[in-house]
């Protein structure tokens, strides 16, 4: 199936389904991710969607400066220290 197609984004689905998403802060390659929210198959739509909405806040806001975006900064620094205190760093 994959050898008749040049589309990436169909490429790059298949293989999420067949190796899994990685670890973005360790060092595994591929895997499965422990999503909390959401199901990375099941809810592709949402989650587009949730990414979409972070690029448009960034692009008018890259520092979440702003007073609305106060509680995204705070839970964005939490959840970075927990990732450095996950690597020991």
């Amino acid at each position: 199936m994959l050898n008749r197609t040049n589309d990436g984004f169909r490429i790059a689905s298949e293989d999420l389904k067949l190796r899994g998403p990685g670890d973005f802060f360790g060092i595994r390659q591929s895997g499965d991710m422990e999503f909390q929210l959401a199901d990375i198959y099941q809810d592709a739509k949402v989650l587009q969607q949730a990414s979409e909405e972070v690029t448009r806040i960034l692009d008018c806001d890259r520092e979440l400066a702003l007073p609305e975006h106060e509680g995204l900064l705070r839970k964005a620094e939490e959840y970075f220290e927990r990732q450095m205190e996950r690597l020991n760093l």
